[in-house]
């Protein structure tokens, strides 16, 4: 009788659906090859593409995404930017960015809103109001 139970459990292993956390596992095995490849310009669809094709995870797309946001937003960006490049193949600390100032550039529906004739003076004279 035992046997038949054991032999029934190993079917019933076999035919059911893998369990979900192997995908987060899958995500963790390649989230370095996967922050390089974005720092490098590919693309979170393109590079979740390849890793399907060539059997890295398995997970929908969605899933991978969520993955990624979720990392993503237990990080702060300086671990972030550090966290691009795996550790081991970091040569030189990354170098700050700097930031590039813009001119400030009004819009001409910005102007045209003001009521044609009127303008405001906040330091008014004592005759007009006699």
């Amino acid at each position: 009788m035992k046997q038949n139970y054991i032999e029934e459990l190993a079917e019933w292993g076999k035919q059911r659906k893998p369990p979900k956390e192997r995908h987060r596992v899958a995500y963790l095995a390649v989230e370095h090859e996967l922050a390089a490849a974005m720092a490098a310009g590919y693309t979170i669809k393109s590079i979740w593409r390849h890793m399907r094709d060539t059997d890295r995870v398995q997970c929908s797309y969605e899933a991978f995404l969520n993955f990624v946001r979720r990392s993503q937003a237990h990080q702060s960006p300086a671990a972030m930017s550090q966290n691009l490049i795996h550790p081991n193949d970091r040569a030189t600390p990354p170098q700050p960015v700097q930031a590039v100032a813009r001119p400030i550039v009004k819009k001409a529906a910005q102007t045209s809103k003001a009521i044609p004739g009127f303008v405001f003076n906040p330091n008014y004279n004592k005759d007009d109001l006699l």
